[in-house]
């Protein structure tokens, strides 16, 4: 299992979308090793969706809806976190087929 504090992501990426890499690649390894991965949320004041696009969409599109969540968790989250992550799954269509 691999813990992973996103404002320290956020706070040590030049961008949105090498902060995203920095998740999916996190993601990527733990569905390749049958792991799981703990998403720390502590001091996260937003997500974007560049960010949740190169991160989770790019799981979903490569190993699907099912994959992530077998795989990923949360700590420290907030209900309006929470409702942000849900509402972006809820609306992600991914673009491969």
């Amino acid at each position: 299992m691999c813990t992973i504090n996103i404002n320290n992501i956020l706070a040590t990426k030049k961008n949105l979308p090498d902060a995203g890499k920095v998740l999916y690649d996190a993601l990527n390894n733990a569905i390749k090793t049958n792991s799981k991965v703990v998403v720390d949320m502590t001091g996260v004041e937003a997500l974007p969706s560049i960010f949740l696009n190169m991160s989770l969409g790019r799981i979903i599109e490569d190993f699907g809806e099912e994959a992530l969540k077998g795989k990923l968790s949360f700590k420290n989250i907030t209900k309006a976190q929470a409702e942000r992550v849900k509402d972006y799954l809820n609306r992600f269509v991914p673009l491969k087929k």
